[in-house]
C-alpha cells in the first residue's frame, strides 16, 4: 500500500488544499485512494468523505495508542492503492504544544511513512531554505522527503528551488501559485461544508488542474511506494450485539462522528440507521439505542426548534429508558433552548439549560475522562478519552465525569450520566476504552429485551 503524509510547519500553510488536489488527481488517474487525518479533527475527514467520496478516518495516538493506529491504517489501506494522511497543526506539534506525542511526526515515525512538507513561501524567499532545513533536521528520523512551495510565483520558485535542494538535501517537487478564488472556508476545527458540494468540487477541480501542471505528481507516487508494509494485528471483535439497532442523527446539523466509532458498533453486530432532525424525521420505531453527535445546531436552530416530530420522538425515547449518547451539539439539542444572534429557540428540554455563544473557546483540546458515578459506559471510575472544542456554554454542563488535561492536569466537572445515558460536551473515542462502548451496547440489548422489539 503506497502512502504519503502531508505536513507543514504550521496551520494555514495549505495542507488541506494540497491533500484535496492530490486525492482528486489520483482518483482521476483511476487509483483507489483512502485518506486519514492526524489528530481529533473529524471535520476534514467528513469533507473528504462527503465531497471527494473516499473513505476517511482519524488516527490519533493519544486517543487510541500505537497499536490501534497501526491497525486502523493497516485494515483500511489493505484493499486500496494509495493512502494519503493529512497532518495536523505544525508537523512536530503534539500534546500541549510542547511534546511530539500525538503529532503528525509521531504518526509518520510510527508508520514509517514518507512526508511531503507544504511550505507557504509568501513573504519570504531564501529564508524558506533555512526553515525547511530546520524542519528536516530537527529530528534525525523526520521522514521529510519532499517539499512543495505554496503561494509563490513561477519566477520565485525557479530562483530558489535549486538553492533549497542544495542547502537541505530535500527534493522540491513543485509549487502552487496563490489561488484566491479557490480558497476553502473554514469553521471551528476544519473545513466548512457551507457551500454547495458542486461549488466546492469546482474549486477542487480548478486547484487540481493547476497542481497537475506545477507539481511532479509522478514523483510523489514513486515516493509513496517507498513506504514499507505496515505490520498490524487484525481486529478480533465478537459480534455480540446482533439484532440491535442504533438510531444515529445525521444531517448538516449533526455530523461530527468518528467513523471508527460507528464502524466498531457495526463490527460488534449492531445495525446503524440514520435519521435527520433537520428533515423532521422521527427516531426509527424499532431502535434500541440513540446517538446524537456534534455539529452545528446553532446554525439551524430555527429549523430544529420547529421540527416537533423529531423532538417528540426523542423525548419519548428518553422517557422510555432508551440508552443514548449525546455529544456537544447533540447535548445542546437536548437542552431547554439555544440562544443565537437570531433569537431564542426551544429545543428538546431533556435538560433545563439555555446554551449560548461565549464568543471564545470555553474548552479546547484533549481530555482524559473519569466517571464519578455509574453510567451507560460502566461503573464509577470508568476511563475514556476524547476532546472538547466549543464556543457555546450551557448554564449547567453536569458533573458526572471529571475531565483532565493530559499535561497540565487542570480538571473540571462535566457531563450528565445515569445507567442509560451520557450527555455532555466532550466528544468520545471508543477505541480508548472498548469496554465502555460494549457496555453501551449491552444496555441497548437489555432495552431491546425489555421492550420486546
Amino acid at each position: 500500500m503506497s502512502r504519503l503524509l502531508i505536513a507543514a510547519p504550521k496551520s494555514g500553510s495549505g495542507k488541506t488544499i494540497v491533500a484535496c488536489a492530490i486525492i482528486n488527481i489520483l482518483k482521476n488517474r483511476g487509483l483507489k485512494v483512502v485518506s486519514f487525518k492526524c489528530g481529533p479533527d473529524y471535520i476534514d475527514p467528513i469533507f473528504h468523505k462527503t465531497v471527494l467520496e473516499i473513505p476517511s478516518r482519524n488516527i490519533d495516538t493519544f486517543m487510541s495508542g500505537n497499536e490501534t493506529v497501526l491497525n486502523i491504517l493497516g485494515e483500511n489501506t489493505k484493499n486500496g492503492e494509495f493512502g494519503l494522511i493529512e497532518g495536523v497543526m505544525g508537523y512536530y506539534d503534539g500534546i500541549g504544544g510542547i511534546s511530539t506525542a500525538a503529532s503528525s511526526y509521531e504518526i509518520s515515525y510510527l508508520s514509517n511513512t514518507p512526508v511531503l512538507l507544504v511550505y507557504d513561501v509568501k513573504g519570504s524567499s531564501l529564508t524558506a531554505a533555512a526553515v525547511i532545513k530546520g524542519m528536516a533536521e530537527f529530528k534525525k528520523d523526520s521522514n521529510i522527503k519532499a517539499v512543495l512551495l505554496n503561494r509563490t510565483s513561477e519566477g520565485v520558485y525557479n530562483s530558489i528551488k535549486s538553492i533549497i535542494e542544495k542547502e537541505t538535501g530535500v527534493k522540491v517537487i513543485g509549487y502552487i501559485p496563490e489561488l484566491k478564488d479557490c480558497e476553502f472556508k473554514s469553521r471551528y476545527l476544519g473545513l466548512s461544508l457551507g457551500e454547495s458540494k458542486e461549488k466546492v468540487l469546482e474549486k477542487i477541480r480548478n486547484i487540481s488542474s493547476v497542481v497537475e501542471r506545477t507539481v511532479d505528481i509522478d514523483y510523489l507516487i514513486a515516493l509513496s511506494k517507498t513506504a514499507p508494509k505496515i505490520s498490524f494485528s487484525p481486529e478480533k471483535i465478537m459480534p455480540f450485539a446482533q439484532g440491535v439497532k442504533i438510531a444515529v442523527a445525521y444531517d448538516d446539523a449533526f455530523n461530527f462522528y468518528y467513523q471508527d466509532n460507528i464502524d466498531y458498533l457495526v463490527k460488534a453486530g449492531a445495525e446503524i440507521e440514520y435519521f435527520s432532525p433537520l428533515e423532521n424525521e422521527s427516531i426509527p420505531k424499532d431502535a434500541n439505542g440513540l446517538i446524537i453527535g456534534g455539529g452545528y445546531p446553532e446554525l439551524f436552530a430555527m429549523d430544529l426548534s420547529i421540527n416537533t416530530n423529531t423532538k417528540d420522538s426523542i423525548i419519548r425515547a428518553v422517557k422510555s429508558g432508551m440508552p443514548y449518547i449525546a455529544e456537544c451539539g447533540g447535548f445542546m439539542y437536548l437542552n431547554k433552548a439555544v440562544k443565537t444572534e437570531e433569537g431564542f429557540f426551544e429545543m428538546c428540554g431533556i435538560f433545563n439549560s439555555v446554551c449560548q455563544n461565549t464568543k471564545r473557546l470555553t474548552h479546547f483540546g484533549y481530555v482524559k475522562l473519569t466517571s464519578q458515578e455509574n453510567s451507560v459506559f460502566g461503573k464509577a471510575g470508568t476511563k475514556i478519552r476524547g476532546h472538547e472544542f466549543h464556543y457555546y456554554h450551557c448554564e449547567n454542563e453536569g458533573s458526572s465525569f471529571k475531565a483532565q488535561k493530559p499535561l497540565t492536569g487542570r480538571s473540571w466537572n462535566c457531563a450528565f450520566t445515569n445507567e442509560n445515558m451520557y450527555a455532555g460536551f466532550p466528544h468520545l473515542y471508543f477505541y480508548s476504552n472498548l469496554d465502555a462502548a460494549n457496555n453501551f451496547l449491552v444496555k441497548c440489548i437489555d432495552f431491546k429485551s425489555r421492550c420486546g422489539k
